[in-house]
């Protein structure tokens, strides 16, 4: 299906070089893993498990306000099981390239670096409990208004007074 003329040809492509390509262009560099690929680093655990750090040319911008530089280079962590994924966006390929290295230091067991990692994980983690504590009492609101099962569980907190 040729699409230049349809909604993709107006988003904001871009080539290795940095220059403006257009839809089909992009689509072939999406298909060429060898031209997009940067680093990629695999980092051993003490439990057992291994993080996997990538970085990648991403092809299309994602700076969201639009205004400067173009954000074209991506790097993520995988494979962290319970740990929580990291991704960090650059503007210039030296960018992505120091900030490989900088994430697979800090990752790497040992390295003073760790701290900072466990302390974005605990963040994630603590607003992802306040999340789902949310939605618990979401539901739990639902049922009592609904009058269905378990909606004598639950407590509401403030009863007004009603004078007869």
């Amino acid at each position: 299906m040729n699409d230049t003329t349809g909604w993709l040809s107006d988003l904001p492509w871009y080539g290795v070089d940095g220059r403006r390509i257009d839809a089909l262009e992009a689509g072939a560099l999406l298909l060429d893993w060898a031209k997009r690929h940067v680093a990629y680093s695999v980092i051993p655990q003490p439990d057992g498990t291994r993080l996997e750090v990538s970085t990648v040319f991403i092809v299309l911008d994602h700076r969201l306000s639009g205004q400067g530089p173009p954000v074209l280079w991506e790097t993520m962590t995988f494979g962290s099981s319970g740990k929580g994924n990291l991704s960090r966006r650059y503007t210039s390929r030296a960018d992505a390239e120091q900030g490989h290295a900088e994430l697979v230091a800090m990752l790497t067991p040992g390295k003073a670096g760790m701290a900072g990692y466990r302390h974005v994980v605990t963040a994630r983690r603590r607003r992802a409990q306040r999340v789902a504590r949310r939605a618990r009492r979401a539901r739990q609101r639902e049922r009592m208004r609904a009058g269905g099962r378990h909606a004598h569980t639950y407590r509401p907190r403030f009863v007004a007074a009603v004078k007869y």
